[in-house]
């Protein structure tokens, strides 16, 4: 009995120099395995619970709006090209810039998703959807924080005035986008906790990334970044690497090669790496920075919680002819938030189709693909980065329309054009002069159509 005893004894000392406690080992309970393993802890109370869950539900009021993402249409048609012919269109059929051009459309299984929400649930279906994915993004990106639901709300707030510009236009690739990167840093989370499952899971992640959007280029720098830490942190300390790294390692080479899995294979990569630094870029409004000037407004108020509740409050009354138009939905909301498009004109040209090269607005070009408008483009949303035998339509266009570089305007010959009304580049053609003729520009035209939004011309016929 009293080997017995020391050795027990001995025993009990090895364990407390193990866990560095002078006192008996305690076990763990759930909360401290749960904290442990970096779970996230539910509300104590079921008023916490309930307010939580107040966030969440506002969180989603808030993201809830009328559909306006100005690329929509060029996205439906892709998605009928793919359930009509049964494969993905990669060539421009759309424009008379560049016709027959090879689009390495790197959104391409987006298409078909955008179609099918669309033609069963029309344009709600997308807002609730946009709406749906914010609030996933928000949830994935705290519920490892421990936040307190006055926290949540806090963050809320910050995560909603940051957001705005890309996520309040409904269900949109960049939205896909956020969601993903949110997903995959709970997935590389739960394998820091000593899950290995997330190994297996991440590979297939990045397979659908990649074709959904080109921001998996983003998460794979993530994913990696986590992989040389571990592998600094390693021989920083002398130790040798455990057999987890290697796995955690081999995720990170499999998940390069599940991106090549799509349609265009590399040139995804290729397409991804054009974006960056391309000037063309400051002019699409997903590229541009937020506006911080906003979230300082919102420091102040996010101080006292009571005020948080009461601007919630206020905005929603202030937007209730939003979420009228929301349950309301139709082509005129969407020009209305989206693109600033006319469907008066949208039916003008259904029925009178131009003739001809058009000059054509930017941002309404996805819009006259999806409305079926029967005629070339000259630019769309799709085109910002493509480029053939040095001609770039987007430096073109710049050049046209936001530079107001008329002698570039008549060099095209244009045999129509389709313009906000109220914009600078009408009122320098209408003023403008020809140096050589002496001809008024604006007697070229005759105005087909005009309303408060739109201005369209043809030009006249010459005997």
């Amino acid at each position: 009995m009293a080997v017995q005893g020391r050795i027990h004894g001995r025993a009990q000392a090895a364990r407390r120099s193990r866990t560095g406690s002078s006192g008996p080992v305690q076990p763990l309970t759930t909360t401290k395995r749960r904290a442990a393993a970096g779970e996230s802890r539910a509300p104590g109370a079921p008023w916490e619970r309930l307010v939580s869950a107040l966030v969440y539900a506002a969180l989603l009021i808030y993201a809830a709006f009328p559909y306006s993402d100005y690329d929509w249409g060029w996205h439906y048609r892709y998605g009928e090209y793919f359930f009509t012919h049964g494969r993905v269109l990669r060539h421009d059929i759309y424009s008379w810039t560049m016709p027959g051009y090879e689009w390495v459309n790197h959104s391409w299984l987006f298409d078909p998703l955008l179609y099918v929400l669309y033609t069963r649930f029309s344009l709600i279906g997308l807002s609730i959807a946009g709406a749906l994915a914010t609030v996933l993004t928000f949830y994935l990106c705290i519920r490892r924080a421990h936040l307190a639901y006055w926290q949540t709300a806090m963050v809320a707030v910050f995560y909603g005035a940051l957001t705005k510009d890309i996520l309040m236009q409904g269900l949109r690739t960049q939205v896909v986008g956020l969601l993903a990167l949110a997903l995959l840093g709970d997935l590389l989370a739960r394998q820091r906790t000593g899950k290995n499952w997330p190994h297996w899971v991440l590979p297939g992640l990045f397979c659908i990334w990649a074709n959904f959007h080109g921001s998996f280029l983003l998460g794979l720098v993530v994913f990696g970044v986590y992989v040389a830490w571990d592998l600094v942190y390693a021989q920083a300390r002398g130790a040798a690497l455990p057999r987890r790294w290697f796995m955690f390692a081999g995720s990170l080479v499999a998940s390069i090669a599940a991106t090549l899995v799509n349609p265009f294979t590399y040139g995804v990569y290729v397409e991804a790496r054009r974006h960056f630094g391309n000037p063309h870029l400051t002019y699409v409004i997903e590229w541009m920075p937020p506006n911080f000037s906003e979230l300082i407004g919102m420091l102040f108020l996010g101080a006292v919680f009571a005020v948080v509740i009461a601007l919630f409050g206020f905005t929603v009354w202030e937007r209730r002819g939003d979420y009228y138009n929301l349950l309301h939905s139709s082509m005129q909301t969407y020009c209305s938030y989206g693109p600033q498009c006319s469907e008066g004109l949208t039916e003008f040209l259904l029925q009178h189709p131009p003739v001809g090269r058009g000059f054509t607005f930017y941002d309404w070009g996805g819009y006259l693909i999806g409305r079926g408008v029967p005629a070339k483009l000259y630019i769309d949303g799709r085109m910002h980065l493509w480029e053939r035998s040095d001609y770039q339509p987007m430096a073109d266009y710049r050049a046209i329309y936001v530079m107001n570089d008329i002698d570039a305007f008549r060099r095209h010959q244009f045999d129509w054009i389709l313009v906000p009304r109220n914009s600078d580049f009408v009122k320098n053609l209408v003023a403008d002069v020809s140096p050589s003729t002496g001809v008024r520009e604006s007697d070229l035209w005759i105005v087909a159509y005009q309303d408060d939004k739109v201005f369209y011309a043809v030009r006249k016929k010459t005997n």
